[in-house]
């Protein structure tokens, strides 16, 4: 593989310079066309945008620490717990479709604002558990992986009002966001475990508050809070209608439900194929799965290993938010100067390197560490982030129009991704043994890292504008004059 290059000022302003003639003309064109390079919004707005996405990430070192014991505590086993930690992405993976047509066809402040009130019940559901049985566990992760699918919006949002040269910036800007408020959660479950704990008789309902409830009253809180900000700070960008994707054949139409699954995408879509956006899938799928897996594995391993509870796992959470906002600094400010695909690539290296490391010294989860080797080991692994890049490239990748539908592509391959590892958590540390679960993580990177060589050349920034600039000339081809600057659209 190549070495890592710079770039002044950025990849897609300077990384090569538009060539001469009309190639030249109409790649300029684009670099002015303001669906493929619009301006930059406002930064109220983008937090607007965000809100869910950092509540998601509040909601997971606030509630995984915790779900564990409270599955157990109403009755369940290990492989309820995978239940629960599954049926969040699968209900997000089956909204996806709704959310993309929902986001390109209306307002975004329509979708942020009754996502976020969806949320809210969904949190109170998740906190009258203890009153109304395991059903309501089960029922309020799946309600809140449904409102999570606004994750299509906010990047849907994100790729419609955020510069070519500015994306990588803003979405590492998230990311370092959200990982600073991950600590929240840490921080909450400390003071959640010192709260009273008692049972509030409502005629024939009961409210129960202990260790466990509180955290679906604090997650309702936050949304609640979230919403207002929302509704008093978001203003609706002007926006042009979405261009019609590419279309399907009859089969493509049936197998994606008429666009209710739109994962099926993926194997069916002519423009990603054709863009190479497909090879993105494999990556998101790989960091997707990996994450959900370590996370949803860590308080079962603590258990069994160090006898640790909810609060002593928050630590462990705090430790991974810790270094992965300096992880995302370091990476944000590193995208004015290099490449997406060298950045994620260099990232996925430092990842893979911290996973093998636990995998080798643990005898692949079956041998239990030190406590500071195994915090190392994750923390090492957890370094190596590579979102914030790995988004951006596909949104270059796919080019303008229809980002709706097309993220929502992209997030339900992550929720197929984060569905799966939660049931095969249950399953590796319920009956099939942890080398199952680590042992296919090992398998699922190496697959990726022989993929990235035969795609190397074709995730240049170079080679990215060209492919468009050809793309955009075969699909309209009397939108520019290639003429010469005197020649006028026919």
């Amino acid at each position: 593989m190549e070495t890592m290059e710079t770039q002044q000022p950025s990849e897609d302003e300077a990384a090569v310079a538009p060539a001469a003639g009309p190639a030249g003309l109409l790649a300029r064109s684009l670099s002015a066309d303001p669906d493929l390079n619009p301006e930059t919004t406002s930064m109220l707005n983008l937090l607007s945008a965000w809100c869910i996405g950092l509540l998601i990430a509040v909601e997971g070192t606030l509630s995984v620490p915790s779900l564990l014991g409270y599955v157990e505590s109403l009755g369940g086993d290990k492989h309820a717990y995978g239940l629960c930690a599954g049926c969040f992405a699968m209900a997000r993976l089956l909204c996806m479709g709704f959310y993309g047509f929902w986001v390109d066809r209306r307002p975004y402040k329509e979708v942020f604002a009754v996502s976020l009130g969806a949320s809210v019940f969904a949190s109170l559901l998740y906190a009258a558990a203890p009153s109304l049985g395991l059903w309501a566990l089960l029922a309020s992760r799946a309600a809140l992986g449904a409102t999570a699918a606004q994750g299509v919006a906010t990047q849907a949002f994100i790729a419609r009002n955020t510069s070519l040269a500015d994306r990588t910036h803003y979405m590492g800007i998230f990311v370092l966001v959200s990982n600073t408020l991950t600590l929240a959660g840490p921080a909450l479950n400390l003071f959640i475990v010192w709260l009273p704990r008692f049972t509030l008789r409502l005629g024939p309902v009961s409210l129960v508050f202990d260790n466990f409830t509180w955290v679906g009253y604090f997650l309702m809180l936050l949304q609640l809070l979230a919403l207002l900000f929302v509704l008093r700070a978001f203003q609706e960008p002007p926006r042009r209608p979405p261009a019609r994707p590419l279309p399907l054949t009859p089969v493509g139409e049936c197998l994606t439900l008429w666009g209710l699954l739109p994962y099926m995408r993926l194997f069916v879509d002519p423009w990603l194929h054709k863009t190479g956006a497909w090879f993105v899938f494999i990556l998101n799928f790989r960091n997707a799965f990996t994450l959900s897996a370590i996370n949803f594995a860590v308080p079962v391993i603590t258990s069994r290993d160090y006898g640790w509870t909810q609060l002593n796992n928050s630590y462990v959470f705090v430790a991974l938010s810790l270094e992965s906002i300096i992880s995302t600094a370091i990476l944000q400010r590193a995208s004015k100067r290099f490449s997406d695909r060298n950045l994620m690539s260099t990232w996925a290296l430092i990842s893979h390197t911290g996973l093998l490391a636990y995998a080798s010294l643990s005898s692949f989860g079956v041998s239990s560490l030190p406590v500071a080797t195994f915090i190392s080991s994750l923390v090492w692994y957890d370094f190596g982030s590579s979102m914030p890049p790995t988004q951006s490239l596909y949104s270059k990748l796919i080019g303008k129009g229809n980002a709706g539908l097309y993220f929502s592509v992209l997030q339900s391959n992550g929720s197929l991704a984060n569905a799966i590892s939660g049931q095969l958590v249950g399953l590796a540390y319920g009956s099939l043994g942890a080398p199952a679960l680590w042992g296919l993580l090992q398998v699922i990177w190496l697959a990726s890292w022989i993929m990235l060589f035969f795609m190397w050349k074709r995730l240049h920034p170079a080679y990215i504008r060209e492919m468009h600039v050809k793309l955009n000339r075969e699909q309209d081809p009397p939108s520019v004059s290639l003429q010469g600057p005197e020649a006028t659209a026919i």
